[in-house]
């Protein structure tokens, strides 16, 4: 069989093929370590509520405290006024004056629905702009006129964010089904519409939000893992924007298993001979009993799940056969 293209293109000639300094020059850079990577697509979804702009946002100030990015356009066809007040967005407008752009659709010569190809055209018009640039939709059904559920009308929306990528790092956010927004152990993290949406993106982060009266802690879990992305978790101080990057496998811990794990962790710590699992039970059930708190942590089946769970994170072992497997504090020589 004559593979041989014989007309004016020919689609097996080598200068279409990829080169090794193809590949060089196009390696992956991390803004933010197996988290967020540099002109890449990402859709963030979640339910109402849960803390996907505020998650975005204030992930994407920090980009800018660092230096990771050059200037941040953030394009609001969701929220009001009132709320951009009340989240203080204008001090963080002024105190980032040259490199924040805050575009709401409530400015009337803003048009959401034309406004991504515009973003497109000006960006390949702009040959000498050589600056790191993320570009926010929130949320995506607020900027296409497109049938959310059709893959036939999202298909080419996608297509221009695809080539917007190549100028910048894009970023929409996007909603779920109806949710119980009472109980997140319930969320089926399935996102709203087509799936061209998760076809489409470099990777889609289900966000979700830990109820604090203190702090705002969110959570980000990687559905797609095309570039090994792992799972995150920050805190923000909404008055100061600075946000710090949790441990996400604890943060995510309910409530038992987060207090079991500090146990664990204090009686571990005070044995630096060692200690079994048998005697870490005993001894963290004596502890919560001792300050009324034994209703706050895990049955007996539980507990070796944790134990395996943190090691090497919050304590070590010294190899043997559970339950003879021996605990030392992390830091201890074994």
């Amino acid at each position: 069989m004559n593979l041989e293209n014989k007309g004016s293109f020919d689609v097996f000639a080598s200068k279409l093929k990829i080169k090794n300094i193809d590949l060089d020059n196009s390696r992956l850079i991390w803004l933010k370590n197996s988290f967020i990577a540099k002109n890449m697509l990402y859709m963030f979804y979640a339910a109402p509520g849960s803390g996907k702009s505020l998650g975005a946002f204030y992930l994407a100030l920090d980009l800018l405290k660092e230096n990771k990015i050059d200037k941040l356009y953030y394009f609001d066809g969701d929220n009001p006024l009132a709320t951009l007040t009340d989240r203080n967005i204008s001090n963080f407008i002024q105190k980032f004056e040259n490199k924040l752009r805050y575009i709401s659709y409530t400015n009337k010569n803003v048009n959401c629905k034309t406004i991504i190809p515009e973003i497109l055209q000006k960006l390949k018009d702009d040959t000498n702009n050589k600056e790191n640039i993320l570009i926010i939709f929130d949320s995506i059904r607020n900027f296409t006129n497109a049938d959310m559920l059709s893959d036939k009308e999202v298909i080419p929306l996608m297509d221009t964010l695809q080539q917007l990528r190549d100028y910048a790092t894009v970023w929409f956010l996007h909603h779920q089904p109806k949710q119980d927004l009472n109980d997140r152990s319930k969320n089926n993290k399935a996102y709203k519409g087509s799936t061209a949406f998760m076809d489409s993106v470099d990777e889609a982060y289900f966000v979700s939000k830990l109820p604090s009266n203190k702090r705002l802690t969110i959570l980000f879990e990687p559905m797609k893992q095309r570039n090994s992305t792992t799972s995150q978790a920050i805190t923000i101080d909404i008055n100061s924007g600075n946000i710090s990057y949790d441990d996400y496998e604890y943060t995510a811990l309910d409530i038992k298993r987060k207090t079991t794990v500090d146990y664990i962790a204090r009686v571990v710590n005070s044995s630096s001979n060692g200690i079994n699992a048998k005697y870490i039970i005993y001894q963290v059930k004596a502890l919560a009993q001792s300050e009324n708190n034994d209703d706050n942590i895990v049955g007996d089946k539980n507990f070796r799940e944790l134990l395996k769970r943190f090691e090497n994170k919050y304590w070590r072992i010294k190899e043997g056969t559970y339950p003879s497997i021996e605990y030392y504090p992390i830091n201890t020589d074994i």
